[in-house]
């Protein structure tokens, strides 16, 4: 059960406060009604308990939300008023939080922190946590897809903000765009991919989806492409090719290239071509030999008479 003192009784009496409250199981959220929040995206909260209120800004619908390509499902400004409370156990998501100015209580365990003025903090899906504001908190916040992972696990992490600066500029570029009548998804996508990049240098010592662990038989199974990789690891192609290319530094597309051409210099030396080309699932010989070449700057034929002179002369 959630540590807040409030779950242990009815807050039927305090609801007129709130602009929005949850409890069950495994949340208690009290929302003042006098909280201010700026959406980048979509909102989080219910859109009943938003209709009509000035306090609560939401961008123009897009059929196209860029933050959600970089894995970030909600972002907002947000000011929080005195008394806003949210209590959660086993977090749905991850969520990212930088402080701007004012103060609130954070809850871990037995850990009380105080959250300051660059102060970040990251609570990672099933990480259960209390946050309480005394007076007033402005904060910029992200909730995170499950395609982002931390090597911390569940513990929450708190600590001084990298690039603070930095990201409250990128917020205010993509909110200046998303704003507009006719907002350009070229420059949307241009800002969210600075902010995703931020939010991982923020925390790159703590990202593990391990690449390494995956098998390099799975890698070179036939058929499989960058989109179906990430479908099976539930993420996202631009995650996997980034992971890929900071354990390897190629792409995963360019990695399974590499591998397939290595693959292919072992099996000309015992199957003919056409064989070779059924077998690392090219469409014919002609396609596979214009693969070979651009890769090698040989074509197979050539790399099997080079072979061959090689072993005449030993």
């Amino acid at each position: 059960m959630p540590i807040t003192n409030f779950m242990r009784g009815d807050i039927s009496n305090i609801e007129s406060k709130y602009l929005y409250s949850l409890k069950n199981d495994k949340a208690l959220m009290l929302w003042p009604k006098k909280s201010v929040e700026v959406y980048l995206t979509k909102p989080y909260l219910p859109q009943q308990a938003i209709a009509g209120n000035e306090t609560v800004v939401v961008p123009p619908r897009l059929k196209y939300e860029p933050l959600n390509k970089y894995g970030i499902d909600y972002a907002a400004q947000t000011t929080h008023d005195v008394s806003y409370i949210c209590d959660r156990v086993n977090r749905e998501f991850s969520t990212i939080i930088y402080t701007y100015s004012g103060k609130a209580q954070f809850k871990c365990g037995n850990k009380n922190y105080l959250l300051r003025k660059g102060d970040v903090l990251l609570m990672p899906i099933g990480s259960n946590s209390t946050i309480s504001v005394e007076k007033s908190w402005q904060i910029i916040w992200f909730h995170l897809d499950s395609s982002w992972r931390f090597a911390g696990g569940k513990t929450p992490i708190v600590g001084q903000g990298k690039r603070v600066n930095e990201i409250k500029l990128a917020v205010q570029l993509y909110r200046q765009e998303r704003y507009k009548t006719n907002p350009s998804v070229e420059i949307l996508d241009f800002v969210a991919k600075i902010i995703e990049t931020y939010l991982s240098l923020q925390f790159s010592k703590l990202s593990c989806m391990n690449i390494d662990k995956i098998p390099m038989e799975a890698i070179n199974k036939k058929g499989l492409t960058t989109k179906k990789l990430a479908e099976e690891l539930k993420t996202t192609p631009y995650f996997i090719n980034k992971k890929f290319h900071a354990s390897n530094c190629k792409s995963f597309a360019n990695l399974r290239r590499e591998n397939k051409m290595k693959r292919a210099k072992e099996l000309l030396l015992k199957h003919k071509v056409k064989v070779v080309a059924k077998e690392l699932d090219y469409s014919g010989s002609q396609v596979f030999s214009r693969a070979f070449k651009t890769f090698f700057k040989i074509s197979p034929r050539d790399y099997l008479k080079e072979i061959s002179g090689r072993n005449n002369r030993v």
